[in-house]
């Protein structure tokens, strides 16, 4: 494991280390957290460790078992849940984006469909969810509501951790650049309640995408 720089705030700096690695699938579901094991490989003391591993309780991604702390373990339902979450903040970040969205912010949407089209073509399933993840992104920061972005970002890790735990070998066909090109239009059109629809839309359909790929 990399060794981070003893930068201030370290315990953040760890945090950030430990919850990327987590979402990677560098950890795997139920492994132990070992305060001892993780400073070693990091290079920091216990401190900083126990604070980063606070922190990412707070968001879901290590979970206390018995005496000890493991990696989230999780169930379809954990899924289906995190989507149903998603749906409402989406939904909601999509009215909001309507009004409030740059014209920068529609050209950057614009420019990762594109890119999210030629990794789809290619079938690099990885950048298919790097390029996924920035477009909706995007629609949560041009939402300009705070406290929606911060639910987002919390949740947004559950997410990604699941979908590169659960679902690494899952293809993603190209409904959804269809979909994406969709919620674009809505954006421009200027109507909330077209933008609305099309992004619960877009969810529930992924959501189903996704079960499916399970059962």
């Amino acid at each position: 494991m990399k060794k981070i720089e003893k930068n201030s705030p370290l315990h953040v700096q760890v945090y950030k280390v430990l919850r990327k690695k987590i979402i990677d699938g560098v950890f795997c579901p139920g492994e132990p957290v070992i305060e001892a094991s993780l400073a070693e490989n990091l290079g920091v003391s216990r401190s900083p460790i126990r604070e980063a591993i606070r922190l990412l309780e707070q968001d879901g991604l290590i979970k206390k078992e018995g005496n000890h702390k493991i990696i989230r373990k999780f169930t379809s339902k954990d899924i289906e849940d995190v989507y149903k979450c998603r749906l409402a903040i989406e939904a909601l970040a999509a009215i909001l984006a309507v009004k409030n969205i740059t014209a920068r912010q529609l050209a950057h949407l614009n420019e990762i469909f594109e890119m999210a089209k030629k990794v789809s073509f290619v079938n690099d399933q990885k950048n298919v969810l790097k390029y996924n993840t920035m477009f909706h992104e995007t629609i949560v920061q041009a939402s300009k509501n705070q406290t929606l972005i911060d639910l987002y970002a919390s949740l947004s890790g559950l997410f990604m951790y699941y979908t590169n735990a659960r679902l690494v070998h899952f293809h993603q066909n190209d409904d959804y650049l269809i979909e994406h090109q969709k919620i674009i239009y809505s954006l421009e059109s200027g109507k909330e309640e077209i933008a609305e629809a099309c992004m619960k839309g877009h969810i529930e359909s992924e959501l189903n995408r996704f079960l499916n790929f399970l059962s």
